[in-house]
């Protein structure tokens, strides 16, 4: 039925990508999906939804390789109705942008279903990956049965003679009971090691589960011809040992990768807060944990909206969901509509009474999902399985050859320690290690990634462009001269009380200095905009540039800051701006300036003097940019150069450069700034140890040079001792979870060593 679907559809390439990729129907149990027809039930499991599209994540077991990946990302071609796909093979999940008008929440699940994908719902959507419980069934036998074993073996391991009368015949049943209690373990704890290495045989892909699984038949085969023809107790005490200490690896690995993509996932977003209103009105930001439902918050221009929740406003905001359904029309709400997380403030700020905790939201998978911003996957042990299992099978063969005349017992006891010593896992382990150490680091110091492939841009950077005000500077300016005005304080009031619901770094320049003159703001007025790149605009009043203003610059002085006028009749003219720059800057400049080309874009005018002169050369000063201006300088750049191109930027009007730089790092300053389109934050605080991040991460590529040069002298001794038939399977299997334990202590130890001896561990 499957196939009859794709080839109708043109997608017989399913079963090119990976011919291992068809599964029996029989497998696959289809449920009702018809509760989901009810509105109410299936709330729970929207992440956005509004009259045109809807988008769910939905957890998809069956997920199992490329060919699955391939698939579901091409849904769109056996429904037209589903608009996108994007899967998370670690954690077998699918968002799915849809169009409720063409395809159903019911026939969406159904169609998932129908090609071998259905979809698991699960009450109280977590980030935490859950448990394999089968995983832990088959370490538990396997124990169970190894000590069990153990126990029945001590004849032998007392050394009763079967040719006595001392305990001969218990030697022969307790053989047999060792090979009935060894079968459970083997059809179910090795299950997995067997069919990975019967697909891989079958169609001729090499896997590191043959080798081991060709151990597992060696042992096995050996022990029951001992055991039948008495000449024996075989080595099921050591093939019980063996899928034990194994699965314990296994289970040791996939611990490991779940915790670093549990860190990944919720942690990484903790520098980004929201603004709650108290009860007295005040604005206070708060950490994103710290939101409950009821509380009611306040979104910014240009800000992200943190939580799901309903609109409290008086007048239709509009809002962006570009980041959630890629279409960047707005969207219209009214007072009461429900909004959802991920959607940013078009031009008018507005209150929201929060719905739902964080967790619960789509803000978090938002940014590790945003279209094109998939983690890179690690892999190093699938690019050398090939080489890597040709060779051991071979040196695997000429062991046993070459102990065939003498002993073949011998033989095949050291052929299978050969086939279950070698291994890589210890390399499979060593980039996620490390990279996870150092992303854990690097967020102690304020710089959070949004996954560990982003450490492999950093030594390629050769180009870092710099937004100025509130990147290189600070938001609050030192001072705001004032040039002149014919306002009134219910004038000054007002227009502080439309800066107020502004987070750019004017307005809060503008802000501080009607505190300073100790002005009270005005009730906060509904309806203000801002519009992007220019100013604020309130009714007949504007506050921003003099051409947004409708000033005419031929008639006011030529470095003229910031403008506010009354139905085009000027009501203030403010000077240029001095502001504070960040501390550390100097170090900042030249530390990045040794690693490659700098570039400042500012939507500010040209400013007569800054501490970079002399750094930075005058071509590559840039100012009175827009938004798309800074957007088409990055990829202008990014044709005429291959080298990495990082964009730092405090998030407010770079979105569409940081998006398409090679590195983007949004700067914020009071932790209320996220930017999807960005791949990591960076406090401001910390923004001049940013060369030293650089330099740590380059360090740290030695680390993983010892980690492989480990792991290739453990394999090479390893085999040298198996070959002469001085080391058991048993051991082997004991040495293989231990050279992974092994692995993980010299990367955590090297990256630590090297923070401590480097300059971030002497500023923290």
């Amino acid at each position: 039925m499957v196939f009859n679907l794709l080839k109708a559809n043109g997608l017989d390439d399913f079963y090119d990508l990976d011919q291992t990729a068809g599964r029996s129907q029989r497998r696959v149990r289809l449920e009702d999906y018809s509760w989901l027809e009810d509105a109410r039930l299936r709330q729970e499991f929207i992440d956005f939804e509004d009259e045109t599209y809807c988008r769910m994540r939905l957890d998809l077991p069956s997920i199992h390789c490329s060919a699955c990946i391939w698939l579901l990302e091409n849904l769109n071609q056996l429904d037209e109705g589903v608009k996108s796909v994007q899967v998370n093979f670690a954690q077998k999940t699918a968002n799915i942008l849809f169009v409720p008008e063409q395809l159903s929440a019911r026939n969406l699940a159904d169609l998932l279903a129908r090609i071998g994908y259905p979809p698991r719902f699960r009450k109280g959507k977590s980030l935490k990956p859950t448990t394999d419980k089968k995983l832990l069934y088959q370490i538990g036998l396997a124990g169970f049965v190894f000590g069990n074993i153990m126990l029945f073996s001590f004849p032998e391991y007392l050394g009763l003679s079967r040719d006595t009368n001392d305990g001969g015949s218990f030697q022969v049943l307790f053989g047999y009971l060792n090979l009935v209690l060894i079968l459970p373990v083997l059809l179910f704890s090795g299950r997995d090691y067997l069919m990975a290495a019967y697909r891989g045989i079958r169609y001729g892909v090499h896997t590191v589960d043959i080798p081991i699984a060709l151990g597992i038949l060696a042992l096995f085969f050996r022990s029951v011809y001992e055991v039948v023809w008495a000449i024996g107790p075989g080595y099921f005490d050591s093939l019980a040992g063996l899928l034990f200490f194994l699965l314990v690896g296994k289970w040791f690995q996939a611990k490991t990768f779940s915790r670093l993509s549990f860190d990944g996932d919720y942690r990484s977003y903790f520098p980004v807060a929201a603004r709650k209103i108290t009860e007295n009105g005040q604005i206070t930001p708060i950490g994103l944990s710290e939101v409950r439902p009821g509380d009611l918050l306040s979104v910014q221009p240009g800000g992200l909206i943190p939580v799901d929740g309903l609109l409290d406003s008086p007048v239709s905001v509009g809002i962006d969901y570009s980041f959630v359904t890629g279409e960047s029309a707005a969207q219209t709400r009214t007072n009461g509509n429900r909004i959802y997380a991920g959607g940013r403030a078009i031009e008018t700020s507005f209150k929201l009474i929060a719905e739902k905790k964080v967790e619960e939201s789509y803000l978090l998978q938002l940014w590790k999902d945003a279209p094109g911003e998939q983690e890179p996957k690690q892999n190093l042990t699938d690019r050398l399985s090939k080489y890597f299992t040709r060779v051991v099978l071979s040196i695997a063969l000429a062991t046993c050859l070459y102990w065939y005349p003498t002993d073949i017992g011998k033989g095949l006891y050291a052929a299978g320690s050969v086939l279950i010593i070698a291994c890589p896992c210890a390399i499979a382990l060593a980039i996620p290690f490390c990279y996870g150490t150092i992303i854990r680091l690097l967020a102690k110091h304020g710089l959070y990634l949004k996954h560990s492939g982003l450490i492999e841009q950093f030594p390629k950077l050769k180009h870092f462009v710099l937004d100025k005000t509130g990147t290189l500077t600070h938001h609050e300016a030192i001072s705001l001269p004032l040039i002149q005005s014919s306002w009134n304080k219910a004038d000054m009031a007002l227009v502080m009380a439309i800066c107020q619901q502004s987070s750019h770094p004017k307005s809060k320049a503008l802000h501080q200095w009607f505190s300073k003159r100790k002005i009270l703001a005005a009730t906060s007025p509904a309806g203000v905009k801002e519009i992007v790149g220019k100013g604020l605009e309130y009714g007949p009043w504007r506050i921003g540039s003099p051409d947004f203003c409708q000033i005419d610059r031929s008639e006011i002085d030529a470095h003229i800051s910031l403008c506010v006028s009354y139905k085009g009749e000027m009501k203030a003219i403010f000077g240029q701006s001095k502001n504070q720059m960040r501390n550390g800057l100097d170090h900042f400049l030249k530390g990045l300036s040794q690693r490659g080309q700098l570039y400042v874009l500012s939507g500010d005018i040209e400013p007569t003097n800054t501490p970079w002169e002399g750094i930075i050369s005058t071509e590559n000063q840039h100012y009175e940019c827009s938004p798309f201006d800074k957007k088409k300088f990055v990829a202008d750049l990014q044709e005429k150069t291959t080298e990495g191109i990082c964009m730092l930027g405090d998030g407010l009007n770079d979105t569409g450069a940081l998006a398409d730089a090679d590195l983007g790092i949004a700067v914020s300053e009071d932790a209320t700034t996220f930017a999807p389109a960005g791949d990591a934050i960076l406090s401001a605080d910390n923004l001049n140890q940013l060369p030293d991040f650089i330099t740590f991460v380059l360090k740290t590529r030695w680390v993983l040079y010892a980690a492989y040069l480990f792991a290739l002298a453990y394999n090479i001794t390893g085999i040298i001792i198996a070959v002469q038939g001085k080391l058991s399977p048993v051991i082997a299997a004991i040495l293989m979870p231990l050279s992974s334990i092994t692995t993980v202590c010299i990367v955590i130890f090297g990256v630590f060593s090297i923070y401590h001896i480097s300059d971030l561990h002497k500023s923290c």
